[in-house]
C-alpha cells in the first residue's frame, strides 16, 4: 500500500500521477480514508493541525 505523508491532505489538489498513484489506486484510497472524514474534521482533531508545532514547544 501507498503511503501519503500527511501533508497531503491540506492540498486542493495532488498530481497522482507524480507521485505514482493511478486513478484506481486513489479511488480505492479515497473510499477506505472516508470512513475517517467525520474524526478528522472533529474540532478535537484540530490540535494536530500545528503537531509538530506543538510538540517543539
Amino acid at each position: 500500500m501507498t503511503q501519503l505523508p500527511v501533508s497531503l491532505l491540506n492540498e486542493r489538489s495532488v498530481d497522482l500521477q507524480k507521485r505514482g498513484i493511478d486513478k484506481a489506486q486513489a479511488a480505492d484510497l479515497r473510499e477506505r480514508l472516508a470512513t475517517f472524514a467525520e474524526d478528522w474534521e472533529s474540532p478535537e482533531m484540530s490540535i494536530y493541525d500545528n503537531y509538530d508545532v506543538a510538540k517543539s514547544n
